[in-house]
């Protein structure tokens, strides 16, 4: 079945789905992503118990192992993967990782511009994605740089400029890619480098990230989550394309495979490590295409289209400007200085959230973003706003009720309040505090 995966298909889910961080309650402090990362890892596993009885031994099991002592041999083993990066004791963590991924909104005016497909920044101004995002219910491809918005995190959002697609050579799902070229580069950012080797063999551990839903029969686009799969054989119709493929079991909780694409995350990285110098980096190696399954979910098969075998075509739209050197002045040089990251729910029970922000003296620009999720007609909405705590001063936002971003220059030091307000719907809202020095 062709399942291409932008809005209208594609997620990282399975059996526990995606993690949702507690409520807060009045105003708190937004915390760096470390310190979230067991929260949000607990809170899930509890909720499985108490709301999901065929899921319920699973969660109980994983969370018993959650709480063996770091010296035992299972919190050794728990350890090492939390300082190897591989985070995912359960599935598709809300992430502020990966900042080069972007997602990109379909709509000409950006109040009503709403969640479309996922992109990776391979130069300061291109973004990489899946060709099939610029097509249309009536199979015609929309390729007006006017009728998009890309939207990253720590940065904002930016216009586009020009679409370039394989026109007369495009063929889904291998063939199936586009560059966006941004209307102004991005500042503060390292594009990915592309992995231009091989396929590699089977059971290979590979990252996904991307905007997508969390498969089955939710609707939760715009929630940025990454996860891990093992590649693996292409079967079927799909077993002699240039692809990268693996199968999805959404039984499995504690392997490597536990995630998966859906609709939405199409265009996004599928990201290999690759040895670059002294250095082992992770390299984008194929685009999100699209899976077998429709709802993404238990036995899925997702297919990739492997960025080496159109390397000339790549090189060509990117017009010799890739790159993996970071655009403009880094957003921060020390740890203590990185961004911030949080994920809450808001709905009819908890309508509003309001979240602390210390801001130091010598800070030259605050940004503070959101992206929210949507529920797929665009019913959603919510309302983003960053004021001074003392002296009523506001920060100038802008956006849609789904994504929105507040910035503003040489902001007076003391405690700033990130405000998330519910207008409709419910579901949950990522927020992303940068301050630059």
């Amino acid at each position: 079945m062709r399942a291409p995966r932008h809005l209208l298909h594609a997620c990282l889910a399975a059996l526990i789905g995606c993690l949702v961080s507690p409520m807060a309650q009045g105003q708190q402090p937004i915390p760096f992503p470390p310190e979230q990362e067991e929260t949000y890892i607990r809170e899930e596993l509890n909720r499985i118990i108490n709301e999901d009885p065929p899921n319920r031994a699973n969660a109980e099991r994983v969370l018993t192992e959650l709480d063996q002592p770091e010296a035992s041999p299972v919190g050794r083993q728990l350890r090492s993967r939390r300082e190897r990066g591989a985070r995912r004791i359960v599935n598709g963590l809300p992430s502020g990782a990966y900042p080069a991924v972007a997602a990109i909104l379909k709509g000409e005016n950006l109040s009503r511009a709403r969640m479309w497909c996922t992109g990776t920044l391979i130069a300061c101004d291109k973004v990489l994605t899946a060709a099939h995002c610029l097509e249309e219910q009536t199979n015609q491809m929309d390729d007006n740089p006017k009728h998009y918005h890309v939207f990253f995190q720590e940065h904002g959002f930016l216009k586009l400029k020009a679409i370039d697609w394989p026109k007369g050579e495009y063929k889904f799902p291998y063939f199936d890619l586009a560059v966006l070229t941004l209307e102004t580069p991005v500042e503060g950012i390292a594009p990915m480098s592309l992995h231009w080797g091989k396929k590699p063999r089977e059971n290979i551990v590979a990252s996904i990230v991307g905007f997508g839903r969390t498969g089955g029969s939710r609707l939760d686009y715009g929630i940025k989550r990454e996860g891990t799969v093992l590649t693996a054989q292409c079967t079927g119709e799909y077993a002699e394309l240039p692809l990268l493929c693996w199968k999805f079991d959404a039984d499995t909780v504690w392997r490597a495979s536990a995630q998966n694409t859906c609709n939405g995350d199409s265009g996004g990285g599928v990201f290999l490590r690759d040895r670059e110098g002294d250095r082992v980096v992770e390299k984008l190696f194929a685009v999100v295409s699209g899976g077998r399954d429709d709802d993404c979910m238990k036995n899925d098969l997702s297919y990739n289209a492997q960025v080496a075998r159109f390397r000339n075509w790549i090189e060509a739209a990117a017009e010799g400007r890739m790159t993996s050197a970071m655009c403009g002045t880094p957003l921060y040089t020390r740890r203590s200085e990185q961004p911030r990251h949080t994920t809450v729910v808001l709905g009819k029970t908890k309508s509003e959230v309001v979240v602390s922000l210390p801001v130091p003296a010598d800070i030259q620009e605050l940004r503070v973003a959101m992206n929210a999720g949507d529920n797929g007609d665009g019913g959603n909405a919510y309302e983003l706003a960053l004021s001074h705590r003392e002296g009523g001063l506001k920060a100038p936002c802008e956006g849609s009720g789904q994504f929105a971003m507040c910035k503003l220059p040489k902001p007076n030091a003391g405690d700033w309040l990130i405000t998330a307000k519910r207008v409709n719907g419910e579901g949950q809202v990522q927020l992303t505090a940068v301050m630059r020095r």
